[in-house]
């Protein structure tokens, strides 16, 4: 593995080292990037010319061949600084079919980036292989300089994203979540959320630093800097991966950022918890509870799976007038999602593996000779079927956070209603075993997550209010199931307060409009000349106020969203966002406040660590990187990557590589594949 900090550092032509600080200044930032900026032009008499290339002086006779400038720049020069660039009219299009050194390297940096592949890929064999084949015109870049690449990148995407970033005029909610690398460092990453003027959600990450520890000083010393350098200053929501978080860290962020929020939210709102880490606490200790019956479990199948008995025990299964698609599974230690699977697969099969118990001798044999703990009894399979009823529900609920692009806050308190009015029932149930192991189960959820009684967090019951198919009316019924009444009208009572205090502020927020309209007035002659219809500026700030202050005047606004009849609360496929936008005229302060509360994320960790039960930790080649290079690459990964595009939650699973087994198998290899010839 290589680490680039390893890599030698080429230098100019004055001696001095050059690294991958852009604030230093061996050649100019490149802004006009046509390859003839970069060389000089001089006379050698003879009626010979010369040009000379601005930072190692190498000659080139007059006139010289573009490609072969390209290339010096991108592959020989040790005093130019920064990877080529070219222009946007000169690039055209990267899959136009004509080959283009500077668009091949720019295409590698990008998939180098995007798909989180090591700066080493460049020095692969199998890898230069395929590019020689596929394009041997291609020169393959070294490792520093596709490094160089990357992080230009990274630097020219951060200006694109800083207007992004600075067009919203909506409150952003942020996140973080950390990270540590196989040597212990850590890392927190902060990201933006917001829905832009076009209704469109946004998850933007804004940095990935080194820190020295998670206090609440150094958090929020990362995060005011942060917050300084990209321009943002209107804050909703903090929401940290840290489920069990320290009381006075929270109070020192709420202090620290409460002239950034709202201005009305108290520690409570503005510091949501992060769902999949409580979630995740709570399946971890209750996986622990029973962390022997795993492992007798988890050694039967892997003996099924290793030691080539697959057709034996499929026997087993059909004497056993057992009916199961899915085929056995092994987990991945540290994913719970895995352990989850193999569990239910397994118990599924249990009198099959009885049956191989008392048919195979070699099966309670492998047990002693490899000293591992089982065969599985009939307790450690109530153990494990149980607990799969149980988990199932947080399982679920992981998929639906995590499966779909769209906004989850409205639907985060009906969430935890259903898994808490699941774990009330369940305790209440005359199975003796299962009433104490969701006992058991309850007492961890009060811990991490809380009763909805004493913990629900006010913004995110006004999401689901904020839900048309959903409305004050689902928060109410939905409480009404869990608690008392008096309980319940209370808890209603202070949901409705939430929200009006929130549109009281939206509103007077958005009157301030109406001193603009002087303004407006005295600016129209001064505009006139640059507008084709100045007036039309005059009448939207009008129609505007007009809204405003039909609001104002008696909440008739908010009322009658409340009063009006839902969409339909089976409509799973309603976009509630385009529902807020055609309805933003009809609902104008109410549509400012979804605007903002429905852009809060409910969980802090990507879908690539959400069902890690010791949280994201960087893998041992991108734990050797330098932290402004990684943050580069983390950076610019989210902001070059599709947002359309839903990333796979879980890996292919076990029936379809057995599939795919099976079918290499049974496949005759009489003639080469198609592809091949």
């Amino acid at each position: 593995m290589t680490n680039i900090e390893d890599t030698e550092v080429p230098t100019n032509e004055h001696g001095a080292s050059q690294d991958m600080n852009t604030d230093a200044d061996p050649a100019p930032e490149p802004s006009d990037l046509y390859v003839w900026d970069h060389f000089k032009l001089e006379d050698s008499g003879a009626n010979d010319s010369v040009l000379y290339c601005n930072y190692c002086g190498t000659a080139f006779v007059h006139p010289a061949e573009n490609d072969k400038m390209v290339t010096h720049l991108t592959h020989e020069c040790k005093g130019y600084l920064y990877p080529f660039e070219y222009e946007e009219e000169e690039s055209g299009d990267e899959s136009d079919g004509i080959f283009s050194q500077r668009q091949g390297r720019r295409a590698l940096a990008k998939w180098i980036i995007m798909d989180g592949l090591p700066f080493t890929m460049v020095k692969r064999e199998g890898f230069n292989y395929f590019v020689t084949v596929t394009q041997p015109k291609f020169a393959m870049p070294s490792i520093f300089e596709i490094a160089k690449d990357c992080y230009q990148i990274y630097l020219n995407e951060k200006e694109k994203m800083k207007t992004i970033v600075k067009e919203t005029d909506k409150r952003v909610c942020l996140s973080i979540d950390t990270w540590t690398t196989v040597y212990d460092f850590t890392y927190i990453r902060l990201t933006a959320h917001f829905i832009d003027n076009n209704w469109n959600l946004k998850r933007k990450v804004l940095n990935f630093r080194q820190v020295p520890d998670l206090s609440g000083k150094t958090i929020c010393k990362e995060v005011e800097n942060c917050l300084h350098e990209w321009g943002i200053h209107k804050i909703l929501t903090i929401t940290m991966d840290r489920a069990y978080q320290n009381d006075s860290d929270m109070a020192m962020l709420s202090k620290k950022f409460n002239n950034w929020s709202a201005g009305i939210l108290n520690f409570k709102i503005m510091h949501p918890r992060c769902l999949a880490c409580m979630v995740n606490l709570v399946v971890k200790e209750s996986l622990e509870d029973i962390s022997e019956s795993i492992n007798k479990i988890r050694n039967a199948v892997k003996y099924v799976k290793t030691h080539s008995i697959s057709k034996k025990f499929k026997d087993c299964v059909k004497e056993e007038n057992i009916y199961c698609k899915s085929s056995l599974y092994m987990d991945t230690p540290g994913k719970w999602n895995t352990t989850y699977k193999m569990l239910d697969r397994a118990e599924k099969l249990q009198k099959a593996f009885e049956r191989l118990s008392e048919e195979d001798d070699e099966y309670k044999v492998a047990f002693d000779e490899q000293e591992m703990v089982g065969p599985p009894t009939c307790e450690d399979w109530d153990n494990a079927r149980i607990h799969v009823k149980i988990l199932k529900i947080f399982y679920d609920l992981m998929l639906n956070i995590y499966n779909s692009l769209s906004v989850k806050s409205n639907l985060y308190f009906g969430d935890l209603c259903f898994v808490e009015r699941s774990l009330n029932n369940w305790c209440k149930s005359e199975d003796l075993l299962l009433s104490a192991i969701a006992e058991n189960i309850k007492r961890k959820y009060d811990k991490y997550c809380g009763s909805m009684k004493n913990n629900a967090n006010g913004l995110m019951l006004v999401a689901a209010v904020l839900d048309p198919r959903l409305k004050l009316k689902f928060v109410e019924f939905c409480l009404r199931a869990l608690y008392e009444s008096g309980i319940a009208e209370e808890m209603t009572r202070s949901v409705k307060e939430t929200l009006v205090q929130l549109f009281e502020l939206y509103c007077r927020l958005e009157s301030g409009t109406r001193g603009k309209v002087n303004d407006v007035l005295k600016a129209t002659h001064e505009v006139a000349e640059q507008e084709e219809d100045p007036i039309l500026e005059l009448i939207s700030l009008y129609k505007k106020h007009l809204m405003v202050k039909d609001s104002i005047d008696g909440k008739g606004e908010l009322d009658k969203y409340l009063e009006d009849s839902c969409e339909d609360p089976l409509d799973r496929n309603l976009d509630i966002l385009a529902w807020w936008k055609s309805n933003s005229s009809k609902y104008y302060i109410l549509s400012q406040i979804a605007q903002d509360v429905l852009a809060m994320p409910i969980c802090s960790l990507s879908p690539e660590s959400a069902f890690n039960v010791g949280g994201p930790m960087l893998d041992g080649y991108r734990s050797l990187l330098p932290p402004r290079i990684l943050e580069g690459l983390f950076c610019a990964q989210n902001w070059l990557r599709d947002p359309s595009i839903l990333r796979e939650l879980e890996e292919p699973s076990d029936d379809e590589l057995e599939t795919l087994e099976t079918e290499l198998w049974d496949t005759t290899m009489d003639s080469e594949p198609e592809c091949f010839e």
